[in-house]
């Protein structure tokens, strides 16, 4: 009796032990897939001794108890029989008294593997993937530079920005530019004005091509790389540079008609009155250059607009009231038609400033209507300055028309202080 209860007992016991070794072999199996990279880059050097340290292959059986800690090996117990023996018993225990969900339920991992895991399959794969980051990393700098640019300007604003960059100082210098080419020459204005209008719409087209081209710099790149972008910047920059330092001489020139006797004397540096008002000038404009807001500046455009339509009114007035409009001129003029073609040319030399329009248009849709608008309103002002200042002068015309005009009258004066205000309003642009 006591022969077969112990008996049992050693059953038992035994049978305990070898499920625990059948639940780590099958703990092991359903490792494989995680440590078969690690298997085959680096095989285990089997040792000679009785005993196997058995090392964990991942890091899902580094963290699991019956993985972390070898199970015991049946081969010290007995011969080779012996051993075929007890682990054909112990599979058949094993299958007898475990059901599949138990086995799921036993081999499942303490920590659930997560996604990114799930896709490693070396060490070099902990680092994240190089594509992944760089597209991440360039959404973020597009936010970053989507974020700089303001699309609040409405459709009136974006005209009142595009007729004060297109319509500046050059409409003075109409009446003389047709006296230079003659009356035939004046279809040049409009000639350009089309072409002008046309190279707009492929310029809006250039900025639609690719999201991330929004200047001329960047038209350059796209077009002929890193060499078209450093040239057409020195282009660009200059132009501006140009167009800033005539504002600046023409402020002067102007102010000093209106104050021949100012000067300054500075610490022994005397100034005259045409460099005392150029610092002035250049120290009045300053603080307009900080705005970066179109939607702002297009209020100072408005300025700009209402007083380049305030020196044609008075060119009419002037012309109604004391001039008259007499002077039949010439036809043409070849010898200085050259001169007439510069001066047109100059009066629809705002491309510079229409890709900022283009990307400050809360509606970009609305840009070819705004670029009709504009050349429009522009056109109109042009020639009608170009016949009436010259009607009116005929070959006496000078470079200004507003310096023809008598200096007692009202509208004279009124010219010739909207001319002086009227570059304050084009120099942020």
């Amino acid at each position: 009796m006591n022969n077969s209860i112990s008996g049992n007992s050693i059953y038992i016991e035994s049978d305990d032990e070898d499920e625990e070794k059948d639940l780590n072999k099958v703990e092991n199996d359903g490792y494989d897939s995680d440590s078969s990279n690690y298997s085959d880059e680096n095989p285990p050097q089997r040792k000679p001794s009785s005993y196997n340290i058995s090392w964990p292959q991942s890091y899902r059986q580094s963290i699991d108890l019956y993985s972390s800690v070898p199970s015991p090996n049946i081969g010290f117990l007995g011969t080779p029989s012996l051993s075929r023996v007890s682990s054909s018993f112990l599979s058949t225990s094993l299958t007898r008294r475990h059901t599949p969900e138990a086995l799921h339920s036993a081999t499942k991992p303490l920590i659930q593997p997560t996604e990114e895991k799930q896709h490693r399959h070396s060490s070099h794969a902990l680092l994240p993937p190089l594509p992944r980051r760089s597209s991440s990393l360039n959404k973020a700098s597009k936010i970053s530079h989507e974020g700089s640019i303001s699309r609040h300007c409405s459709f009136g604003q974006a005209v009142l920005n595009g007729i004060n960059c297109l319509c500046g100082v050059g409409i003075l210098s109409t009446p003389y530019a047709a006296q230079q080419g003659g009356w035939v020459g004046l279809s040049i204005l409009f000639i350009f004005a089309l072409i002008s209008f046309y190279t707009g719409m492929l310029l809006r087209s250039c900025l639609d091509s690719e999201p991330d081209i929004e200047t001329y710099p960047d038209i350059g790149q796209a077009a002929f790389g890193t060499t078209g972008r450093i040239l057409i910047s020195i282009v660009l920059y200059v132009e501006l540079y140009a167009c800033c330092i005539e504002y600046i001489i023409l402020e002067s020139d102007n102010l000093s008609s209106l104050f021949p006797n100012a000067y300054l004397n500075l610490g022994g540096i005397e100034l005259n009155s045409h460099t005392l008002f150029a610092l002035i000038a250049a120290l009045a404009v300053l603080p307009t250059v900080w705005l970066r807001d179109l939607s702002i500046l297009s209020y100072i455009s408005a300025g700009g607009v209402i007083a380049s339509i305030l020196v044609v009114l008075c060119l009419f007035w002037v012309g109604v009231e004391e001039v008259g409009f007499h002077s039949k001129g010439t036809t043409l003029n070849l010898t200085t038609f050259p001169v007439a073609v510069g001066l047109y040319g100059y009066c629809y030399s705002g491309h510079a400033v229409f890709p900022n329009i283009y990307t400050s248009m809360a509606n970009p849709n609305q840009f070819p209507a705004v670029l009709l608008a504009c050349f429009g309103i522009c056109t109109i002002l042009y020639a009608g300055a170009a016949v009436m200042g010259y009607t009116m002068f005929g070959e006496a015309i000078l470079s200004q028309f507003s310096l023809n005009m008598p200096h007692d009258l009202v509208a004279s004066k009124i010219a010739v202080w909207t001319t002086v205000v009227n570059p304050f309003t084009k120099y942020p642009l």
